[in-house]
């Protein structure tokens, strides 16, 4: 890796203009993209044009053709690229990146990456909210432990202080540890109760 990403530094990434570095710094963050998405999160209006363009020049920028073609970078250059904007730019402006970047994500449907960008970033805030929206569909495609998975990422100060947080962590565990599944819902009812949310308590 560290000679790949010594190749990449001088004989890629170095060769190109400071806007196509910036436009691969910020869609590096992205797993997988159309032309609309890179358009989304980068603000670049020829965004298209420059993703057919690095595919067709060879640079480690991969196609899968379809009505809107998808684009990904070949992973050791998108880690080379993720590694690069961690010494160019603040965390705080990576953490933005990030949650721009699940935004995207979301958007097109791609829960699963949009999750693992939140937890990376560690954006509990939006994190909660966004794992409380899709908890009722995962739990009807049979998925509960992804939702676990999910919950489970987020730290027990928050989590804990979460009433749909801890009822749906209950419902999870309803069928394989019944007795751990009620702890969650009693601390669950106590928080809607205390809160006055009797949606929630009921």
């Amino acid at each position: 890796p560290d000679e790949a990403f010594r190749y990449f530094a001088s004989e890629v990434f170095g060769k190109m203009d400071r806007e196509t570095q910036r436009f691969l710094l910020l869609t590096s963050f992205l797993p997988a993209m159309s032309a609309s998405m890179a358009v989304t999160l980068t603000g670049v209006k020829a965004a298209g044009r420059l993703l057919k363009c690095l595919h067709e020049h060879n640079y480690f920028t991969e196609q899968r053709q379809g009505e809107d073609p998808v684009y990904s970078y070949h992973a050791l250059f998108r880690d080379f690229l993720r590694a690069r904007a961690a010494e160019e730019l603040t965390g705080d402006q990576i953490s933005e990146i990030q949650r721009r970047a699940a935004s995207v994500l979301m958007e097109s449907g791609q829960v699963e990456d949009a999750a693992a960008l939140l937890i990376h970033a560690r954006d509990w805030n939006v994190f909660v909210s966004f794992v409380i929206d899709n908890a009722h569909s995962l739990m009807l495609q049979g998925r509960s432990r992804t939702l676990e998975e999910w919950l489970t990422a987020i730290p027990e100060e928050i989590a804990g202080h979460q009433p749909w947080a801890l009822y749906w962590l209950g419902a999870c565990r309803l069928w394989v540890d019944p007795a751990r599944s009620r702890g969650f819902f009693e601390r669950a009812f106590h928080l809607f109760e205390s809160a006055g949310d009797m949606a929630g308590a009921f």
